[in-house]
């Protein structure tokens, strides 16, 4: 199935974030204490355009009828900036973060056609030599039921080895 090509207008803060990220990048990081959990970050979203929501169900092999609820797994649409602003404060290079996936605990429907809330934290950190390891946990709702989806999204990030080790 072929993507409207509009769709790429509806992906500004995803867009946005990546861009920011990548010139994040070229300035130097400061080391400084993890401290998980976070702090929380919030946003009012509005509605998802009914034309994305309805290609992306048909996208992924959703049939008919199915556009009365936003599908859960669509979360990084209007996750993934408030996931960035959650790890901004971290010491390593976010450049180098290999996804190792996400959990979704779905406790409702999430309604089209209305605001979202969305509120994005550092969960928890471990470190080795080698890797730390990164939990973001992304709530998404209405101001009734916030957190009708919960995400759980999982990263890594390759530590520089020392020298002289293997």
């Amino acid at each position: 199935m072929s993507v409207s090509i509009n769709h790429v207008f509806k992906q500004g803060p995803c867009i946005g974030t990546l861009f920011g990220m990548a010139m994040g990048a070229m300035l130097p990081k400061k080391g400084g204490e993890v401290v998980a959990p976070g702090p929380k970050t919030s946003q009012i979203i509005p509605p998802r355009a009914p034309s994305l929501v309805q290609d992306y169900i048909a996208w992924s092999g959703g049939g008919e009828g199915q556009g009365d609820h936003l599908p859960p797994h669509l979360f990084p649409q209007w996750g993934i900036p408030l996931m960035a602003k959650a790890l901004g404060t971290l010491p390593w290079p976010m450049t180098k973060v290999v996804n190792q996936g996400c959990r979704l605990e779905v406790n409702g429907p999430l309604p089209t056609g209305e605001p979202l809330q969305v509120t994005a934290w550092l969960a928890s950190v471990t470190e080795d030599e080698h890797k730390a390891r990164i939990t973001t946990r992304i709530l998404t709702g209405t101001e009734a039921q916030p957190d009708l989806v919960v995400a759980d999204v999982h990263a890594i990030v390759p530590l520089k080895r020392k020298k002289g080790g293997a």
